[in-house]
C-alpha cells in the first residue's frame, strides 16, 4: 500500500505543474492580445490626426493657406454676412476640431451684406429748425400768453 500512495505523489505533482504552466501561458497570451489590440486600434484611430486651425475672422486667402499647411484639403463656400467681404465667418468642422489628414475643411466666407433686387434706395432728409417755418399769426410772446389766459380762467 505505500507504494502505491508514494507512486501517485508524483504524478499529483506533474499534473499541478502541467495546470499551472498551461494557466501561465493563458493569462501570458491574454495580457499580450489586449496589448497588441489596445497598440492597434490606437494607431488606427489617432496617426493622421490633426487639428482644424482657427480662421475665423482671418481673410480668406490666409484660412486657406492655415488649412493647407495642416493637411486640409479645403472648400470654399460663400454667404451673404455682416462681416467684411472676403473673410472667414465660420469654418466646417469647427475650430481645433481633431480630424484626419486629408479631410476636407469647409471654410465659410463672407460675401458681404446681403443687397436686395427689391429695396429701394432710401434718399436721406435733413431737416434743420431754420427751414421748418411754422404759420403763426401775430407774434410769439403774444400766442403764450394768449394761452396762459386761457387756462387761468
Amino acid at each position: 500500500m505505500s507504494t502505491s500512495t508514494t507512486g501517485n505523489h508524483p504524478a499529483a505533482r506533474s499534473i499541478a505543474w502541467t495546470l499551472t504552466r498551461r494557466i501561465g501561458m493563458v493569462i501570458v497570451l491574454a495580457l499580450a492580445f489586449f496589448l497588441s489590440a489596445t497598440i492597434t486600434i490606437y494607431t488606427l484611430f489617432r496617426i493622421g490626426d490633426t487639428r482644424v486651425p482657427d480662421c475665423i475672422g482671418k481673410p480668406e486667402a490666409e484660412a486657406q493657406k492655415l488649412a493647407e499647411h495642416a493637411g486640409l484639403k479645403v472648400k470654399v463656400t460663400r454667404r451673404n454676412d455682416a462681416a467684411p467681404a472676403d473673410t472667414v465667418i465660420e469654418t466646417r468642422p469647427g475650430p481645433n476640431a481633431s480630424v484626419k489628414k486629408d479631410s476636407t475643411v469647409t471654410i465659410i466666407v463672407s460675401a458681404g451684406p446681403a443687397k436686395s433686387e427689391n429695396q429701394l434706395p432710401v434718399p436721406s432728409y435733413r431737416l434743420s429748425v431754420a427751414s421748418c417755418r411754422l404759420p403763426v399769426s401775430g407774434s410769439l410772446p403774444a400766442a403764450i400768453g394768449a394761452g396762459k389766459r386761457s387756462i387761468i380762467r
